[in-house]
């Protein structure tokens, strides 16, 4: 119970999701900042480029739910042990 409230907060509290993605497009700003200052005092031209790709899914009770494919592609989803990456979730979307 609260799981939800956890993950996305309310009554102007936030949750888990929107304190890392804030977190996380501050870091990324920080490190951008960071990078034109060392272009600048070395006179050379850096050219960096940052790319954010997420997954949102959901395990209720054992069943896997891809949290951003639509409705009717709504299936459910296996988790598989990949030897490098460890604990995958095969055909969950990504969105960048």
């Amino acid at each position: 119970s609260g799981k939800t409230y956890t993950m996305l907060g309310h009554d102007g509290h936030d949750g888990i999701v929107p304190r890392l993605c804030r977190e996380l497009f501050h870091r990324i700003e920080n490190a951008h900042a960071t990078t034109l200052g060392i272009a600048h005092s070395t006179m050379q031209q850096r050219k960096v480029s940052y790319r954010v790709t997420i997954a949102y899914f959901e395990v209720y009770n054992e069943q896997v739910r891809d949290l951003l494919a639509d409705k009717k592609e709504d299936k459910g989803l296996s988790v598989h042990l990949d030897p490098k990456m460890g604990p995958t979730i095969k055909d969950l979307k990504q969105k960048s």
